[in-house]
């Protein structure tokens, strides 16, 4: 499960990716120094990522892309253009799209208990390091 974890922290950091399913094949399209590299995957799981279905019919003959966020029909040819414009989305679009399928799950009881532990952790860091250092000096 690490594995795939960090397989899905690697494809997050990429940028300028998308995916494409074409009679039954993953391929994901992606720049790498201003050329379209393309790579063929067995699978995807978007791990309970809050998605946008925009298909206009559902057939096997279609191709369909899968871009942050959006999984639509495929009516572009996959160009630097293309991955330019629409292979990323903005780290705040995710992240509001991510409150706003979790809104049932997000309280200001769980907001504040994690901004309590978060300066916790910082003042504990703080303080280990004050330690650290006046153990040197002596």
């Amino acid at each position: 499960m690490l594995q795939c974890y960090c397989l899905y922290l690697y494809l997050r950091s990429m940028h300028r990716q998308v995916f494409v399913w074409n009679n039954g094949k993953i391929i994901r399209y992606y720049l790498k120094q201003k050329s379209v590299c393309q790579e063929e995957y067995m699978y995807l799981h978007f791990f309970s990522a809050p998605i946008t279905y925009r298909t206009t019919k559902i057939d096997i003959s279609c191709k369909y892309v899968a871009r942050p966020h959006v999984v639509e029909n495929l009516t572009k040819e996959i160009d630097v253009a293309y991955l330019q414009k629409y292979g990323h989305c903005s780290s705040l679009y995710f992240y509001l799209k991510v409150a706003y399928f979790n809104r049932h799950k997000i309280t200001a009881k769980k907001i504040l208990n994690a901004f309590r532990l978060k300066y916790k952790r910082e003042r504990n860091r703080v303080n280990s390091n004050r330690a650290t250092i006046s153990s040197k000096i002596r």
